[in-house]
């Protein structure tokens, strides 16, 4: 029998070094366990685990290109090897990926981040709601129950309005292609509101909702979109970008449609207050037409007595008039008379002319002249000498 060789401490974890090392690079899935963050901005520390071990990891801070944390899964890829003054079994990682849930939300904060920056959730561009949509537009699997809790809904809220339906895929390959040709297509037709949803779901569920694309159909929609995936503690990057973020399916159709028994009690509201200030404004212009009938009355009697006052002022006015002329009319009279030649005929003067014109001297008549000499009674003729 051989002798065994003996090693001392450092020579049997220099074997083991060397040994592992033959192993080259390996690939190793677990749990990320101890995460340490950054020792003095160079070195990264943690380990990984399962049910059954755990493995201490290093690598140079420059190489992480992830954000860590405990829990999360991870598949690293390194060299194993043992530290020589601890002999201590590690794995020199030289590059790690986020796996399962991991791996989706590392992506969803880094979409998050890059859309945000971009201004797809910014407040400014959400679009309002209409009050009384004609046509809603609904996105979403045509198997899925939230088709069937919108639509009813809907059907008991707001039934005057037509539901365009456009199934897609929710979940699974073709998902994100379907939603975003059906985002594109519900524009052409002429649709006020739309609904995007589905029900809830784990993270790789809702990867479609989560998709770049999707988002960036959404942003350029010309449709306001209200968003209801999943539960109200779920979120999307759809719900980040939507107009309106529905905690359900069901509030989504809630927020889009007025409810119609609501509606009818706020028009009879209307109608009974609208009635109430007919009565009350037509029993104001009763009141001001009898008080204007009244002072009309009171005005038009005045103005008829005081036609007859000034009709009577007037009669007698004139009466006045016609008796100052007569008595005028009779003076002037009586002065015209007492200056007329036929007065002074009366009082024993003649009155002799020539050719129709009265003498008044005796040198303008020559002999053989024609005369008439006019009395109180009767006209002389001669001829003069």
């Amino acid at each position: 029998m051989s002798e065994m060789a003996i090693f001392s401490v450092s020579e049997f974890v220099q074997v083991l070094k060397v040994h592992l090392g033959r192993l080259g690079e390996v690939v190793v899935e677990g749990e990320v366990a101890d995460f340490r963050g950054i020792s003095r901005e160079t070195l990264v520390f943690f380990e990984i685990k399962d049910e059954g071990s755990r493995l201490r990891c290093f690598m140079l801070a420059h190489e992480l290109d992830c954000d860590l944390a405990d829990g999360l899964a991870v598949r690293v890829t390194g060299t194993p090897s043992v530290f020589v003054k601890n002999g201590g079994l590690h794995l020199r990682v030289s590059k790690i990926e986020l796996v399962g849930q991991g791996a989706l939300q590392q992506a969803l904060e880094k979409t998050k981040k890059k859309l945000e920056a971009e201004g797809l959730f910014a407040t400014e561009r959400k679009r309002p709601i209409p009050a009384y949509p004609e046509r809603i537009g609904l996105i979403t699997s045509k198997d899925a129950a939230a088709r069937t809790d919108v639509q009813r809904v809907l059907k008991n809220r707001w039934p005057l309005a037509t539901v365009v339906f456009f199934p897609v895929g929710v979940q699974g390959a073709g998902a994100i292609s379907s939603i975003v040709r059906a985002l594109e297509q519900c524009q052409n037709y002429e649709i006020d509101v739309l609904i995007l949803t589905r029900g809830g779901g784990s993270l790789e569920d809702l990867q479609a909702f989560n998709s770049e694309l999707v988002a960036r159909a959404m942003f350029s929609c010309s449709v306001p979109i209200v968003c209801g995936v999943g539960h109200e503690r779920d979120w999307t990057i759809a719900d980040l970008v939507a107009d309106v973020r529905a905690a359900t399916p069901s509030n989504a159709a809630e927020i889009v449609s007025p409810d119609q028994q609501q509606i009818r009690t706020d028009v009879d509201m209307h109608v009974r207050t609208m009635d109430d200030g007919w009565r009350q404004v037509l029993g104001e212009i009763h009141d001001q037409l009898h008080h204007l009938t009244r002072d009309l009355a009171e005005v038009v009697q005045g103005t008829i007595q005081g036609i007859h006052a000034a009709r009577l002022r007037a009669i007698q006015a004139f009466s006045m008039v016609i008796l100052q002329t007569g008595e005028r009319l009779t003076s002037v009279t009586k002065l015209l008379r007492s200056l007329s030649p036929v007065a002074t005929l009366e009082r024993g003067y003649s009155l002799t002319m020539k050719d129709g014109k009265v003498l008044k001297e005796a040198g303008v008549v020559q002999k053989g002249d024609r005369l008439q000499t006019r009395l109180k009674h009767g006209t002389l003729r001669s001829t003069a000498d």
